[in-house]
């Protein structure tokens, strides 16, 4: 399935403006509740807006023909995923280090009431636009649209995890254990960001793996590999390689066959249609190909 660069384009704005509004919302409410966590929230939204914003302005730039881009521009992709992982990771650090500090400086004095009233609020419409961005990722089909449905995966997560400890404190401030309770925004605060900060390193790892060009497997590699094997039988191939990258969207297929000297299936035509056939059975795959089928009678050129 290709690309749709108009989708991309409609679910990156309203990951924009919608990450804006938390962004506004969760450092104001984070300052006036002297909640660390909240505040983390708003900061998160914040750099959500800016991602977002280059992830829009690369999904354009992409679309943009130039010659100085002879295999396309795929790569800006993972480039950008990487960025904005990198910052996530940054900041999830930080914000633990800093959760850290509130523990050893005696704990915050937030507003339960307020917290537990602005997470209620705040969780719902965070998992509704959750739920509404990833009604389009299979149609996106998009790198930079699946990195906004993650992230607003995590944002639901986190608020609702948030709500589970306050609520917590604030049971233990009606069993009058009021000096817990200054240690539950920073501690859910550390435990958060723990459980979050998988997330960034396993999609900044995938993007390495796109950037420097090594075999990056998908759910699909297998069934590549076999597609190619079941043709090359057919056509009397002696032995077959099969490389596989992906950069983006697109995924780069080099298919070297190598066949006896006496190949009955010897014309460019002969070999076209083979390539053809290859193509077309490989056709189910949700990307876009970058396809190269060679023929060789020495093992040497394949390896």
């Amino acid at each position: 399935m290709p690309k749709d660069p108009k989708l991309e384009r409609f679910v990156l704005r309203v990951s924009v403006f919608a990450s804006l509004f938390f962004a506004i919302a969760g450092i104001l409410v984070g300052l006036w509740l002297s909640s660390s966590f909240i505040l983390f929230d708003g900061v998160y939204s914040f750099l959500s807006v800016i991602m977002s914003w280059i992830s829009l302005r690369a999904g354009v730039f992409m679309l943009t023909a130039d010659k100085r881009f002879p295999f396309g521009k795929s790569t800006i992709e993972p480039f950008i995923i990487l960025f904005q992982y990198g910052v996530l990771l940054f900041v999830i650090v930080n914000a633990f280090l800093g959760a850290i500090e509130d523990i050893r400086a005696g704990g915050n004095d937030l507003v339960l009431g307020g917290a537990l009233a602005y997470l209620t609020v705040s969780g719902l419409i965070t998992y509704a636009i959750f739920r509404y961005l990833k009604s389009f990722q299979l149609k996106a089909n998009s790198g930079l649209v699946t990195a906004e449905v993650v992230q607003w995966r995590l944002s639901a997560i986190l608020t609702f995890s948030a709500l589970v400890g306050y609520l917590i404190a604030q049971i233990l401030v009606w069993l009058s254990f009021d000096a817990i309770a200054p240690y539950i925004d920073p501690l859910m605060l550390m435990l958060i960001t723990l459980w979050l900060v998988r997330t960034p390193l396993v999609e900044m790892w995938t993007a390495i793996k796109e950037l420097i060009d090594m075999d990056t497997e998908t759910p699909y590699s297998k069934q590549i590999r076999l597609t190619v094997l079941q043709i090359a039988h057919r056509y009397e191939v002696d032995k077959t390689y099969v490389r596989t990258t992906k950069s983006g969207n697109v995924l780069f297929l080099e298919i070297d066959l190598v066949v006896p000297k006496d190949y009955p299936y010897d014309t460019i035509a002969d070999q076209d249609r083979i390539r053809q056939q290859l193509s077309d059975a490989l056709a189910f795959l949700p990307y876009e190909k970058w396809l190269t089928v060679s023929f060789t009678h020495d093992n040497r050129w394949a390896e």
